[in-house]
């Protein structure tokens, strides 16, 4: 039974905003904006949001469906995309419903062929090391904090660069971070089995941040959620139209710096473009120089089965990290959600008996690596999502950095004409 329960007439109220907010073909008010989002993830989301809520309304935002990788399954009681949200989400908790919390004892780790805790695989002896580590991610969470609130109001590069310290962590290997904490040990019998059920990569692919960003659920109170789109588009569902957009085009006309043509053919000019699309999107319509980060990807089979005795206990099993998959979940509703880096693990290994409810390529599921975009590009345009801090909460800032800054700035230019308005000259005066 689903954990919270949806009146009927709510649900009716939902589908019929998302279905007007996904099948408005083109709007009538004008083929001109000032500015048009492309992608309804997260960031695009939150960037027609926050427009909204500043009171802009000449604005378009294009995408095939709301959420983007943040889908859930058909009864909507599971999330197939973005699996946990922490407590410090400040922003992306106003759109998610909080449901199990993810404890730290309920994780369990592959060791020496079995499945233990964390308290279980730490010795007493490096109790010290461990609370060395809490104490760093404690550290790091403040710096995190800090970090997040600058990145509203700045791009998240100018935002990083202000502090050297998380910089650093950023732009050097993981390795380097636990050979320096001596944590080499502990790294290898459970934080490094986290980060990669969490990162979908080893140690060695990813940098020290990235590291510490996958185990803060360690010490930050962890939480299965609900994702409520319609909470976002409610102020803005009709600036909403559902679609794609198959080319970007500079341009010079009266003001306007892009034209965009979608699925359906039409043309459309905006002042702004704001790219909420994976950066590998982005760079197929747009010609963005320099390096992006690579993705990461994996696969996902939701389940419905009877596990063997060695996967049956615990919410979540971690597996070895040579090992191709990487963990098993279990549900509320007695189903299980296997991830893997293969695209057919062999289900019976898990279950006894079982049957395949749902199979999901997140390519790309995460881009991973050490190098962060500047997200104001010239001539008005925006790169915003998680192509370079991968967490749901630091793409959503991402949209309402884009947003505030646009609003700014149609605010200077307004007092800018403002300012350069003269009265005319009384012509009794004048003479």
């Amino acid at each position: 039974m689903p954990l919270f329960w949806i009146p009927p007439e709510v649900a009716f109220c939902f589908v019929a905003i998302v279905d007007r907010a996904l099948n408005l073909s083109s709007l009538s008010s004008s083929d001109c904006y000032e500015t048009i989002i492309v992608g309804a993830g997260i960031a695009g989301l939150a960037c027609a949001q926050r427009l909204a809520e500043q009171g802009k309304s000449d604005f378009l935002l294009i995408g095939e469906k709301l959420g983007g990788r943040i889908p859930s399954s058909s009864d909507g009681q599971v999330n197939y995309g973005a699996f946990y949200l922490r407590s410090d989400y400040e922003h992306f908790l106003k759109f998610a419903g909080i449901k199990r919390r993810i404890h730290v004892s309920d994780v369990l780790f592959a060791q020496e062929g079995k499945y233990k805790s964390i308290f279980s695989i730490v010795s007493w002896k490096q109790y010290p090391k461990l609370i060395r580590w809490m104490l760093f991610l404690r550290k790091f969470q403040r710096h995190s904090l800090l970090f997040r609130q600058r990145s509203v109001t700045m791009s998240q590069k100018k935002a990083i660069e202000l502090d050297p310290w998380l910089h650093q962590l950023y732009s050097e290997p993981a390795e380097a971070l636990i050979e320096r904490l001596r944590l080499e040990e502990l790294a290898g019998n459970c934080f490094d089995q986290l980060v990669m059920a969490t990162s979908f990569q080893r140690r060695s692919e990813i940098t020290a941040g990235y590291y510490a960003a996958s185990c803060l659920p360690l010490i930050q109170p962890t939480y299965e959620f609900e994702f409520f789109p319609e909470r976002m588009i409610e102020s803005c569902f009709e600036n909403i139209q559902k679609g794609s957009v198959t080319r970007v085009s500079p341009i010079n006309t009266e003001g306007y710096c892009w034209e965009v043509l979608n699925d359906h053919g039409n043309r459309y000019q905006c002042r702004n473009l704001v790219m909420a699309t994976p950066i590998s999107v982005s760079r197929s319509l747009i010609e963005i120089p320099g390096e992006t980060n690579p993705a990461a990807a994996a696969y996902m089979v939701h389940v419905r089965g009877i596990l063997k005795s060695d996967y049956a206990t615990g919410a979540i099993h971690i597996f070895p990290c040579d090992s191709e998959d990487l963990v098993i979940v279990h549900e509320l509703n007695g189903t299980s959600f296997l991830y893997s880096r293969r695209a057919t693990p062999v289900l019976e290994t898990y279950f006894h008996n079982y049957e395949v409810i749902a199979r999901k390529h997140w390519d790309p599921a995460f881009f991973l690596g050490n190098c962060i975009i500047e997200a104001e590009r010239d001539n008005n345009l925006y790169l915003i999502g998680d192509h370079s801090f991968c967490s749901v909460e630091d793409a959503l800032i991402t949209g309402l950095f884009a947003a505030n800054r646009i609003a700014r700035r149609c605010s200077e230019r307004n007092e800018s004409s403002q300012s350069d308005y003269r009265e005319p000259l009384d012509p009794v005066l004048a003479g």
